[in-house]
């Protein structure tokens, strides 16, 4: 999902833009295109009419009620939705031309903050039965426009967002599910047999919750952390949701109305996967 948000003022010229972008963008598209140089080598400044964003832990196409069947892809898929960002952020470009009032700055991985890196420098953790993408699409020049045919010595530099411990993003606009995780979101996923092993597969996003038990998850060899090693009880995972919840509405990045839902959605979750309290 690559969205361009835009309205023009009331004289009719100067556009004002807001441009949203999945993970999926960055490993696929060469998003990180649209503010960097094109080495992958600078931070560009953006004009004072534009706005980019990263919805971390999306992929391309994502909604509500998304499952998370495997389909011709290696991993689960994701089922991650930017929808509640996408609502905020269309308020925020209407009130931006309607009233004058800026929309919050912009929010994407940067090479200053070292949360824009790589294909080689990002680092899953120990993901068991989860299969690694180890590098995105590339984005050739082509030498001939004649006859065009791409020139593997010349190529734009594409860059991806850094993870976490847990493999996801670091940056961008971290909706509850990402900042309050409870699984593994990413904007890439790999075909399974009988397609092209190691390719990307298609615009999906894998999807891989945490081991409910610290025992369960050392059995099994996954390097992230349990449920019960994060969230000491429901009521405190419901309590870090909410709170990560009003820090965007503060920001303008989530309407109160979608808050209320992440905590809804945190209250309606089986107290099974937690522990005690």
């Amino acid at each position: 999902m690559r969205k361009a948000l835009t309205l023009l003022r009331g004289d009719g010229f100067d556009p004002l833009l807001i441009e949203v972008n999945t993970s999926t963008e960055y490993w696929q598209k060469g998003a990180s295109l649209l503010h960097t140089d094109p080495l992958g080598e600078r931070d560009v400044a953006l004009p004072k009419t534009t706005r980019v964003f990263l919805v971390a832990g999306t992929q391309h196409g994502g909604r509500a009620g998304m499952k998370t069947d495997r389909g011709p892809c290696a991993n689960p898929r994701n089922p991650h939705s930017a929808g509640p960002a996408l609502r905020a952020l269309l308020i925020a470009l209407d009130e931006w031309v309607t009233s004058g009032r800026e929309p919050p700055p912009s929010r994407v991985p940067t090479l200053a903050t070292r949360t824009l890196v790589g294909w080689e420098g990002v680092r899953f953790p120990g993901l068991p039965g989860f299969e690694i993408a180890h590098r995105g699409n590339r984005l050739d020049l082509f030498g001939d426009w004649v006859e065009p045919r791409p020139d593997r010595s010349r190529s734009y530099r594409s860059l991806v967002p850094a993870i976490d411990l847990d493999g996801n993003e670091t940056s961008g606009i971290r909706l509850p599910d990402i900042a309050v995780p409870l699984a593994t979101y990413t904007g890439w996923n790999l075909y399974a047999p009988p397609y092209p092993e190691g390719e990307l597969c298609d615009r999906d996003g894998s999807y891989l919750p945490f081991a409910k038990t610290a025992a369960e998850r050392q059995n099994i060899g996954d390097a992230r952390r349990s449920i019960e090693e994060r969230y000491p009880s429901k009521s405190d995972y419901i309590a870090q949701v909410k709170a990560a919840a009003k820090e965007l509405v503060s920001a303008r990045l989530l309407l109160p109305e979608d808050a209320q839902r992440y905590e809804q959605a945190a209250q309606a979750i089986d107290a099974a996967l937690f522990p005690a309290p």
